[in-house]
């Protein structure tokens, strides 16, 4: 249950064809953006010197600040109930053809009036670290492959989107004279 709410390595919120997606979210009231808030270190908006058709609203975040505070806001639902498992498989109803549950990696049927499958990249998550490839979600984090085999049996299609982290640099290998400071906006959009 620690995981909830860990973002990957770029810890941002927002960007180029995700910052409308994180506004609807919030307008839905849902935490992503309360938590952005809580603890957001650089705001901006991406694109700013083009059409708005094109602009992204991006926020950098302190990763540990932004779990906290999912933690925090999950804590107030009082009729909620967390549980820490992999959806393997589907509970499909076969006259209907709807979706009625999941089953866990242990076999067991919950069962829900609705299903949201928010996979991120651990659906068929591979990790590329030089030539050398290995199934995963964040580092560290398994891959939802049994997950991605369900979904395929039922002909959804699945593609891959590559993240490109880039590579890490130490702040004392960097010699800051004569870079320009990209502020945060103010205040955030």
């Amino acid at each position: 249950l620690e995981t909830i709410g860990v973002l990957s390595c770029n810890p941002s919120i927002g960007g180029i064809g995700k910052g409308h997606v994180a506004k609807e979210i919030d307008a839905l009231g849902g935490l992503m953006c309360k938590a952005t808030d809580d603890s957001g270190i650089h705001f901006t908006t991406l694109n700013r010197s083009k059409g708005k058709a094109v602009q992204g609203p991006r926020a950098q975040v302190d990763r540990e600040l932004y779990r906290k505070s999912i933690h925090l806001q999950l804590n107030e639902f009082p009729d909620l109930t967390i549980m820490e498992a992999a959806a393997d498989d589907l509970v499909v109803n076969d006259n209907t053809k709807k979706v009625e549950g999941i089953i866990t990696e242990k076999g067991e049927k919950l069962f829900a009036p609705s299903v949201v499958l928010t996979t991120g990249t651990f659906l068929g998550g591979v990790i590329w670290i030089g030539d050398y490839q290995m199934k995963a979600g964040r580092f560290g984090d398994q891959a939802a492959t049994a997950l991605s085999k369900t979904l395929a049996r039922y002909e959804f299609p699945l593609g891959r989107l590559k993240t490109g982290t880039p590579a890490r640099l130490s702040r004392k290998s960097i010699c800051y004279e004569g870079l320009e400071e990209q502020k945060s906006d103010f205040p955030p959009q």
